[in-house]
């Protein structure tokens, strides 16, 4: 009786310990994967714009319409993955 016990007691938490590990598995791949991506964009657009004012400094004053319009674009790119990464954030548990 007693080793009945005991094994229905280490099943109970084994299959607690194995709903908890799905759960977390779902909350890292599903819930925050987007919230990584968009992220990740954000770092690249940020180089981006570091590239694009490094150019504009190295050019002559001629050739800066296009730096300063991709500046401007990229700059607004990022402010839209910002947005768009604070909407996917979930904390569920």
């Amino acid at each position: 009786m007693v080793i009945a016990g005991v094994i229905a007691v280490l099943a109970g938490v084994v299959m607690l310990s194995a709903v908890r590990h799905r759960n977390a598995a779902k909350l890292i791949g599903v819930n925050t994967a987007p919230a990584v991506t968009k992220a990740h964009d954000i770092k690249i657009w940020i180089e981006t714009l570091d590239a694009d004012t490094l150019d504009e400094l190295l050019d002559p004053p001629a050739d800066m319409g296009a730096f300063v319009s991709d500046f401007d674009r990229h700059r607004v790119e990022i402010g839209n993955h910002v947005l768009d990464a604070t909407r996917n954030i979930t904390f569920r548990r």
